[in-house]
């Protein structure tokens, strides 16, 4: 139990390890091996050994049920495609929007779960929420959140970037993502959507914006 014990869990766990340090100690300085009640040392040894471990086997089963929730979110991405497909900007913000929502309730609904966790650790534990060593426990389940849900943003926006270089394409036989009209009137030649950003937000820079803030929103749920 001890090799697995992190800094931070050890805290939370010390008054059942002193315990159990107390009642060896008992035994170790009284009790030999042919003493009467050596039975029950032992059985006492062992509850109290088998309680403290039962405890940390607990919270650190919780913390690794938040890390499969949060990988999870990874699967599927936040933005998908048909990849023989091209969409035009329209068509592809409608599946983009479907997606995102879609996705989006599946990690709210495991952030209550993720919470729930948590909960569960606190209960077994049996420490007050105001407890430092109990905070510092939070602090540590949040950072591992923090770092889920900035894998499951960069999933999504690696998968982005790939359906936009032209080198994946060809190497993968993937279509291009976007069709771009082209108008020309001479001597003009005009986009659609602009290429860069337009003061009403509908440029294709400012499309892409969105997708990508989209990406990492998901630290806001």
């Amino acid at each position: 139990m001890l090799e697995t014990l992190l800094d931070v869990e050890r805290p939370l766990l010390q008054a059942k390890l002193e315990d159990i340090d107390k009642y060896l100690q008992k035994g170790l300085k009284h009790l030999n091996w042919k003493s009467t009640p050596i039975n029950e040392f032992v059985s006492g040894t062992m509850t109290k050994v088998n309680e403290a471990n039962q405890i940390l086997q607990t919270i650190k089963g919780n913390v690794q049920s938040t890390q499969a929730v949060l990988k999870s979110f990874t699967e599927p991405l936040m933005m998908d495609r048909n990849t023989t497909k091209t969409y035009s900007i329209d068509q592809f913000q409608e599946m983009f929007k479907k997606s995102c929502n879609g996705r989006y309730a599946v990690i709210e609904k495991g952030g209550v779960t993720i919470h729930e966790h948590l909960e569960g650790s606190n209960k077994v534990l049996r420490v007050t929420r105001s407890n430092e060593n109990w905070r510092r426990y939070v602090d540590y389940v949040n950072q591992i959140v923090v770092n889920g849900l900035v894998e499951v943003t960069l999933f999504s926006a690696r998968y982005f970037q790939n359906q936009v270089d032209e080198q994946f394409l060809t190497n993968n036989d993937v279509a291009p993502l976007l069709e771009i009209q082209l108008k020309l009137a001479p001597p003009v030649a005009t986009f659609t959507p602009m290429m860069g950003r337009t003061s009403q937000g509908d440029g294709l820079r400012d499309i892409v914006d969105s997708w990508l803030t989209s990406f990492v929103n998901v630290a806001t749920l």
